[in-house]
């Protein structure tokens, strides 16, 4: 049964329904609609992919209608042919492919090391640039979490702004997360500056605020603000 229903995804022996349905007797119809119907019991066991098959090519030029099915790992496959009607067909398929998971699983342990080959410094030369690889990969997840830590931070503080402003004032930074339109440090430079012309220009008053980053910021309303915006768009 190696080999047949079972194949290698991912590092992983998986079956597909489409192996479910002509091992059981099933159409595929009826045996992915029964995957979809109970698709949150298959995740209990992992996550479910899902892949279309082209069509068979016609006689007259093209291909038949495509195919989706779905990639099952052994417990979701068992899960699945226990919710199909019982039959000894369906039995011998279900011995069947256990035995095939079986036999796969095995021959995967006793697969030989790639690398048992090598001489000693490259194994470790490998490993370093496996090592390597997977710090990288941290550094960029911990990165993306910090700008997104900072991005929170930002609207938290923008929305503090405008609640404590009872005149709608904000910083350059904030304005630009209020009104959603992301913008450079040097841009943000120009707009206060231009905020602060315009405000002394009409008479506006201009409020300090703390930033734990820059220290002392203006605050400006956001007439002055939108005026600035338009200004330096030009």
């Amino acid at each position: 049964m190696s080999g047949g229903p079972i194949i290698i995804k991912n590092g992983e022996p998986v079956t597909t329904t489409l192996a479910i349905a002509e091992g059981t007797g099933s159409s595929h119809e009826s045996t992915i609609k029964l995957a979809r119907k109970y698709l949150a019991d298959l995740k209990m066991f992992g996550p479910v992919g899902f892949e279309i098959q082209q069509g068979r090519p016609l006689p007259q030029g093209g291909f038949a209608q495509s195919t989706e099915y779905a990639m099952l790992n052994e417990r979701q496959s068992s899960v699945l042919i226990a919710y199909m009607r019982n039959s000894d067909k369906v039995r011998d398929f279900k011995m069947a492919l256990v035995k095939g998971f079986f036999e796969m699983r095995a021959a995967l342990t006793a697969a030989p090391d790639p690398l048992a080959s090598l001489p000693p410094e490259h194994r470790a030369l490998v490993a370093l640039m496996c090592e390597n690889a997977t710090i990288r990969a941290r550094q960029d997840e911990l990165a993306a979490t910090q700008v997104a830590m900072q991005q929170g931070i930002a609207r938290i503080e923008a929305n503090q702004v405008a609640a404590i402003a009872s005149v709608q004032s904000f910083t350059a930074l904030g304005y630009s997360i209020f009104r959603e339109i992301p913008m450079s440090k040097i841009e943000l430079t120009r707009l206060g500056r231009k905020a602060s012309m315009i405000s002394k220009k009409r008479g506006i008053a201009i409020d300090q605020v703390s930033d734990s980053r820059f220290g002392r910021v203006g605050c400006y309303h956001i007439s002055a603000l939108d005026a600035a915006l338009e200004e330096i768009s030009k």
